[in-house]
């Protein structure tokens, strides 16, 4: 039974990424909704029943929060389909774990493999401009029948994927009501992965078609906020507000045991390994083992890596100070961080990460721990400098992160590597204050009248 008023207004949150799936989005939109209903929005959810592609836990389903009413829709996902077809028909003939003597590397990325065999065309004509654009259909007729129930209605419309807000899109040909588009990650700006120049081309128009047809728009940075104003000129920047994926503090749970074995480590890392990510880690390591194998750090790694980081931690004869610790559930994660030693954040060298901000940044800011932040300049570095939550040192120079990695890690072992006590720098990334603003937003995008 929701606690909102009888006078509340309606709020629509449309959104591929909610629980079971198991993905870093979904926590901001499950923090959001909690807070938005306290500040007495009349929430629906509108999700999808099952990903085709995406990881679920229905143990997550507790995270909703008590009063969300949730519609969940199939969606069409043909590419994702025969992705996952490929993908387990290359794996079968790669052969399984098992069949690999203990500690030997995996194979090639059964993904790539599938990618680049005859599927892949058949795959990326159906993906335009994601895997999940055929949710879009749903989405705009879900969406517009919402409103037209609802009048005054709000709609908050959150991606990846960004096809979710072309349904938004369409909906509004048939139906008036409010609209914010919550961008997470970017969509073509700043561009991070190559395109054909009329790939770009089209994406760049649906998603200029998307900003100028909403009300509002949230970007997740400042380097984000800043990087869709010049690639848009007609947008409106009093329309464009950046709010922080953020925390929620409340879900933090009791610290792992001091002596838990998972945490026999100097830096602890969590969340998936992208291709890319730990060049410049291991870059540094291999530096340290060669000058002192015992002062090297011990890495452990929380979360899904590639084959390939797998196999040249083996061929590098670096398994002793990296240990892979597989997938852990996200509270296990919250409880791990709270008592590792020191806690590692990676991003890949290069312009286009320059407004990233890894959502475990979030979480770690909040765990009183020590943070090693190897990313290069933006805004997850000024993030960390801010809240003086650890040690920024940008890649590119292996003998130089190398020095600053072995005097953090001597700092560590000795406890003095203790971050300062969190501040209001720090609070302004809790995800109550977070939904303020996004009450606020929302409050401006209300149709009137």
């Amino acid at each position: 039974m929701s606690n909102a008023p009888e006078t509340a207004r309606h709020l629509l949150v449309v959104t591929y990424h909610f629980p079971p799936i198991q993905s870093a989005g979904v926590y901001r939109l499950v923090g959001l909704v909690k807070y938005l209903r306290e500040r007495g929005w009349r929430i629906t959810v509108l999700t999808v029943r099952r990903s085709s592609l995406e990881a679920s836990d229905d143990a997550s389903l507790e995270l909703i929060p008590e009063g969300i009413s949730v519609v969940r829709t199939d969606s069409i996902e043909p590419a994702a389909r025969l992705l996952r077809a490929a993908e387990a028909r290359n794996t079968a003939a790669a052969g399984t774990t098992s069949d690999r003597p203990t500690g030997a590397p995996a194979r090639r990325n059964p993904l790539r493999r599938a990618l680049a065999g005859p599927w892949g065309a058949l795959v990326r004509a159906l993906s335009y401009p994601d895997h999940q654009v055929g949710w879009a259909p749903r989405v705009a007729r879900d969406v517009a029948a919402f409103a037209r129930r609802h009048p005054g209605a709000v709609v908050l419309s959150s991606t990846p994927p960004h096809s979710t807000h072309l349904g938004v899109r369409v909906a509004r040909a048939f139906a008036r009501f409010g609209w914010v588009a919550d961008f997470r990650d970017p969509w073509t700006s700043p561009l991070r992965q190559p395109k054909g120049k009329s790939n770009l081309a089209f994406q760049l128009a649906l998603e200029r078609w998307v900003l100028l047809g909403c009300d509002r728009v949230i970007a997740n940075t400042n380097g984000n906020r800043e990087a869709l104003l010049a690639a848009f000129p007609r947008l409106d920047p009093s329309r464009v507000s950046v709010i922080p994926n953020a925390f929620d503090t409340d879900t933090m749970p009791e610290a792992a045991p001091a002596d838990d074995p998972a945490l026999a480590c100097d830096i602890a890392y969590f969340g998936e390994v992208y291709p890319g990510m730990l060049d410049a880690y291991l870059d540094a390591l291999r530096i340290l083992v060669a000058r002192d194998p015992h002062a090297a750090p011990r890495l452990h790694v929380f979360g899904r890596v590639g084959a390939g980081d797998v196999r040249r931690v083996h061929d590098q004869a670096l398994s002793s100070h990296i240990a892979f610790m597989g997938i852990v559930s996200y509270a296990r994660s919250l409880s791990l961080m709270r008592a590792a030693r020191s806690l590692l954040l990676l991003l890949p060298d290069g312009e286009s990460m320059a407004t990233c901000v890894p959502s475990k940044l979030y979480p770690y800011l909040f765990t009183g721990r020590p943070i090693f932040a190897l990313v290069p300049p933006g805004d997850a570095a000024r993030v960390v400098e801010e809240t003086a939550s650890g040690e920024v040192v940008a890649p590119g120079d292996p003998a130089l992160v190398a020095d600053r990695m072995a005097a953090f890690v001597a700092r560590v072992r000795k406890g003095t590597a203790v971050s300062l006590p969190r501040g209001e720098a720090t609070a302004a990334y809790a995800m109550d204050r977070a939904a303020r603003r996004v009450h606020d937003i929302l409050d401006e995008a209300a149709p009137r009248g």
